[in-house]
């Protein structure tokens, strides 16, 4: 860790210890999907001091976006979603190590995307069968990831719950993901997954 590294994340270190900030700075996330979730996950990650990030999404940022999506700025409009991401993240931490994929994620090519990952996964899909395919191919490679659920008009954040996808509730997407991986990817009727 640079002494700039030091100084730029100290509110880290004091919040998670020295041995914390640097586990931080070691540490690798993916994220797949920069929409209105996976936007504002990727800068908390940035902002949190990682190391090195690998940003999915085949998107452009468009002017629809602008209420939901951190990228979404005028400035940005048409570029591609992870660059417009990557370029944030640089702005953030110069030192971060950042990979882009221009591509969505899907049956085809999640084996090649996770191929020699060693890290953390966001799930920020909201697409049904791509979100299946990511989540399938890490529980065998035995990757942690983190799923988000769909939030579009959601109002309550208090209802926000971090849980195994089995015991997700209200949530139509994971409802359907949950049903769609036990039927198609042989994903067990009982226990966590």
């Amino acid at each position: 860790m640079s002494p700039d590294y030091i100084q730029r994340f100290a509110g880290i270190g004091r919040l998670y210890g020295q041995k914390g900030l640097e586990h931080l700075s070691q540490s690798h996330f993916l994220v797949v999907g920069l929409g209105g979730v996976g936007s504002w996950a990727a800068e908390a990650l940035v902002r949190s001091g990682v190391g090195k990030l690998t940003l999915i999404d085949g998107d452009t940022v468009c002017i629809s976006n602008t209420n939901r999506q951190l990228h979404a700025t005028t400035a940005n409009y048409n570029q591609r979603k992870t660059v417009a991401i990557a370029q944030r993240a640089q702005s953030i931490n110069p030192e971060i190590q950042i990979q882009t994929k221009e591509t969505f994620a899907g049956r085809n090519n999640v084996g090649d995307l996770l191929a020699d990952f060693n890290g953390v996964i966001i799930d920020a899909i909201d697409a049904l069968s791509p979100k299946c395919c990511l989540i399938n191919e890490a529980y065998h490679k035995k990757i942690p990831l983190v799923s988000v659920g769909g939030c579009a008009g959601r109002l309550d954040i208090t209802r926000i719950k971090v849980t195994d996808l089995t015991a997700s509730r209200d949530d139509p997407l994971l409802m359907l993901v949950r049903k769609r991986l036990r039927q198609n990817f042989g994903f067990p009727r009982k226990g966590n997954f």
